[in-house]
């Protein structure tokens, strides 16, 4: 754990705010946007919000963690339905 670094802090809000511009960007950049690629947000911005609880707020870790592991299992479970329970239909050549 880096908490007990001179500066650390600012190292893991500096670290939240790149991962969620970077994402940010490709997500308005995206052409077409579905459920999933909301889901997705939301899944960036808890993980944003847990590296920002992280580094200034300790008592709202288990908080942050908590939300990340819901949307994670959220996006996990809607690309498997997605992907391998509901495919689409072959078409026909």
């Amino acid at each position: 754990m880096i908490q007990h670094w001179t500066g650390s802090n600012w190292l893991l809000t500096a670290g939240a705010f790149i991962l969620l511009a970077s994402y940010l960007s490709w997500f308005v950049n995206k052409p077409a946007k579905t459920v999933l690629s909301y889901s997705k947000l939301t899944l960036m911005l808890s993980v944003s919000s847990y590296f920002l609880a992280l580094a200034w707020w300790q008592a709202g870790v288990p908080i942050a963690a908590g939300i990340g592991r819901l949307f994670f299992w959220a996006v996990a479970l809607l690309h498997i339905y997605q992907r391998w329970v509901r495919r689409p239909a072959p078409q026909p050549e």
